[in-house]
């Protein structure tokens, strides 16, 4: 593979699920930003963003970012694209493939989600606060995608088959 790929988009799009079933598929080391925040910390996000403040945590976000040697495949937190540094970061160093949904869809997958409470940036208006983000990311999303992937119900091995024919059309290989 000649450049890493990024997998970024909105909270609970499933961008961990997608990464982890495409590196089990393609047999490579994949890596979970948010999981590499919290076992360099020993804080859950949550926790983190609660005791250290976002500031904070953007700032070790952005430096755990930078310092993974050439990561073949990786998901992102939801917000890595707010600072401009990290956008252009994902831009210059691979792939960037923005995992996409429906706002719709969205709420009904997070409506009901058990994790909904480790997603410290949603507030107890779930719909409000999915809307302002959308607002607020789903261009910076775009502008930084070099690959728009739309979630969809469908089984992973379809999508992962999906992602592979699309990263092919873009001459990447896996």
């Amino acid at each position: 593979m000649a450049n890493s790929i990024f997998v970024i988009g909105p909270t609970g799009v499933g961008k961990s699920t997608l990464v982890t079933a495409l590196a089990n598929h393609c047999q490579i080391i994949s890596y979970d930003l948010d999981t590499l925040i919290a076992d360099s910390t020993k804080q859950t996000i949550s926790e983190l963003i609660r005791y250290r403040g976002i500031r904070k945590f953007r700032m070790i976000e952005s430096n755990l970012l930078r310092s993974i040697s050439a990561p073949p495949l990786l998901s992102t937190g939801a917000g890595v694209i707010e600072i401009k540094s990290n956008r252009w970061y994902l831009r210059v160093q691979g792939v960037c493939i923005y995992m996409a949904i429906p706002l719709q869809k969205q709420i009904a997958r997070l409506r009901y989600s058990k994790g909904i409470s480790k997603r410290p940036l949603i507030s107890r208006n779930l719909v409000l606060s999915l809307r302002l983000m959308q607002l607020r990311r789903r261009s910076i999303y775009q502008h930084c995608a070099t690959i728009t992937f739309w979630s969809r119900k469908e089984p992973v091995i379809s999508s992962i088959t999906r992602l592979i024919s699309m990263l092919s059309a873009r001459g990447v290989t896996i």
